[in-house]
């Protein structure tokens, strides 16, 4: 199943392992994502023949052969996330996971309050808020440690 022909992706650039032009342009250690029937992950190219595609694995020294036939997906690494990226990015996702948390919590909470002190939709927006900062905060931090590929 060769689902996408040569374009941008947030992650890279993914290539229809059919495309035989985009495959040229490849260069000897790109990174490369693979999905395949064989194997998934990351791979640095060597080299490519009409019917197959030669990667190794980072650190390793063997290099295999994969049939383009057997490839599912391919994506070229553009390189790290910058630290500023990846943190912006672990901010959204953080404070959106701990604002339906705390959205949720801040519900289960005031279940059994006096409505005139607690108001529900208060203390729902109150936690959600409370817990979305907390998580962004998290979020954020990991992000910059751990920016991953782009």
């Amino acid at each position: 199943m060769h689902m996408l022909s040569m374009g941008m992706l947030a992650a890279g650039i993914a290539f229809s392992p059919s495309d035989s032009t985009a495959l040229s342009s490849l260069k000897q250690g790109d990174l490369l994502r693979v999905e395949a029937k064989t194997r998934d992950g990351m791979c640095i190219y060597q080299r490519t023949t009409d019917d197959s595609l030669f990667v190794r694995r980072p650190g390793e020294d063997t290099i295999e052969g994969l049939a383009l036939s057997d490839l599912d997906r391919l994506e070229l690494s553009l390189g790290p996330r910058s630290g500023s990226e990846a943190a912006q990015r672990g901010a959204i996702f953080g404070f959106l996971g701990g604002a339906a948390a705390g959205v949720v919590t801040g519900l289960i909470i005031s279940q059994g309050a006096d409505p005139e002190d607690f108001p529900k939709d208060v203390t729902a927006v109150a936690a959600g808020l409370g817990v979305g900062l907390a998580g962004g905060i998290i979020g954020a931090v990991i992000g910059a440690i751990h920016p991953g590929e782009a």
